[in-house]
């Protein structure tokens, strides 16, 4: 449970399964094996300043001059891009086209001149995230991922595999392992109907969260893109893990908001940490209110309607 997740987790569940579906022999040829073979990693760039969950409010720019892209414009939450060697960027490529028609995906070098990265600190003080900014960036045109102005479908499929939900179980199991132990050994807490009741509860949805994740695998597995089955994953699993920060807070009571770096702190201070990282997994990847609508339309073929300007 302490396999290294951060560095090579675009380019193993996402970056790696989009080349595959849309990707070009030739950047295949080139990324594929360093993928498989840890060789190199990717950042996401899709998120811009001010456009919330609007994925198409994109203002970052490729215009294309003979043979190169000149990009222009800013990402942010771009996580770890202070340590990856490519960014998977979506850009506005038709800036007079209709919206959603009008946008492609792009493997850029972070390595090239013109790219600034500035980091963001989230509220445990770690940097994870950042801001990047592009002048002038000239990419070669071989290295457009997909079907030029296809990026926002493209985007639809990746972020499936990105929503599969597995690390929120798995990073968060050493919680529910700690939180065990402490209760076993603390015989008041053993015999406490409620916290037994909680933990058991726990326990169960551990369990599903996992059956969830392995359905995942199973449909990308028989080569279908998981649009219901990653949002239902991701739904369940980040409110399984607020759920999980939640108990073992209370059970711990002042313990619990400890952060790491004091001597006898509870769980190493992953408890504290846990419960305030936690929240902004169900915003990151698709909110859970954006998700119940992908159930919704793309798994069950609902309609919805749309309000009134």
């Amino acid at each position: 449970f302490q396999a290294p997740l951060m560095y090579h987790f675009f380019g193993e569940r996402q970056i790696g399964p989009s080349l595959m579906h849309f990707g070009s022999e030739e950047l295949k040829q080139e990324f594929l094996p360093k993928i498989a073979n840890a060789e190199i990693s990717f950042c996401l760039g899709i998120s811009e300043p001010d456009a919330g969950s609007d994925v198409a409010a994109v203002s970052t720019t490729a215009s294309l001059h003979g043979d190169y892209y000149i990009i222009n414009g800013q990402k942010t939450w771009t996580t770890n891009a202070h340590n990856a060697d490519y960014i998977w960027l979506l850009v506005l490529t038709d800036p007079e086209g209709p919206k959603y028609e009008n946008l492609s995906e792009i493997i850029v070098d972070m390595k090239l001149p013109g790219i600034t990265v500035r980091p963001l600190y989230n509220m445990i003080g770690v940097h994870c995230f950042n801001e990047v900014f592009f002048d002038n960036v000239k990419v070669h045109k071989r290295y457009l991922a997909g079907e030029k102005n296809r990026g926002f479908y493209q985007v639809l499929s990746q972020v499936d595999y990105e929503r599969a939900g597995i690390e929120r179980l798995m990073q968060n199991y050493p919680v529910l392992a700690n939180l065990r132990t402490y209760i076993k050994e603390d015989r008041s807490l053993s015999s406490d109907s409620l916290i037994r009741d909680q933990i058991a509860d726990l326990e169960i949805e551990f369990e599903v969260g996992k059956l969830l994740c392995y359905n995942v695998a199973w449909t990308i597995d028989q080569g279908i893109i998981p649009n219901k089955e990653a949002a239902i994953s991701k739904c369940f699993c980040t409110r399984f893990e607020q759920k999980l920060g939640n108990v073992a807070t209370n059970i711990l009571g002042v313990q619990g908001q400890v952060m790491p770096g004091f001597s006898e702190t509870p769980f190493n201070g992953d408890m504290a940490e846990s419960y305030l990282w936690n929240p902004s997994c169900t915003i990151q990847g698709g909110t859970s209110e954006v998700l119940k609508g992908v159930i919704a339309t793309r798994g069950l073929g609902l309609t919805f309607k749309k309000g009134k300007s």
